[in-house]
């Protein structure tokens, strides 16, 4: 919905299926998440179920693994990266507003699907990224 790379914020409205369990991950920045559909929950937390309706509010700093057993949806609003962590604890990857809108213009451009509408602050000089 909203990416702006250069100040690090993004805001998504995610689905998860049903089984989805994410990498183990730190948040550099604050979280808030307002899960409008199913449930979730920290695999470090599963007596804190989050249901449609649940705001969160996760604090820089915090590390968790995210996992929704029946799907869920929700608004996602992000302040700096993820950074994914493989079992063992060594750096997997690095997700923040700019690898994500790396990512949906790959995949646009792979399969020939339109890019996925969102909001780009103006002054954030980007190269043209929709496929032609």
């Amino acid at each position: 919905m909203f990416l702006d790379p250069i100040k690090g914020i993004w805001a998504l409205y995610a689905r998860f299926d049903a089984g989805t369990v994410l990498p183990r991950h730190y948040h550099s920045g604050v979280v808030h998440f307002y899960t409008t559909a199913g449930s979730w929950n920290y695999v470090e937390h599963p007596e804190d179920p989050q249901t449609a309706g649940s705001y969160l509010f996760e604090p820089a700093g915090s590390i968790h693994t995210f996992e929704s057993k029946e799907g869920a949806e929700g608004f996602l609003i992000v302040e700096g990266a993820n950074v994914n962590l493989n079992e063992d604890g060594s750096l997997m990857f690095i997700m923040d507003a700019g690898w994500i809108e790396q990512a949906l213009v790959a995949v646009s451009k792979e399969t020939g699907q339109k890019l996925p509408p969102y909001i780009r602050p103006a002054g954030t000089d980007f190269a043209k990224v929709a496929p032609d």
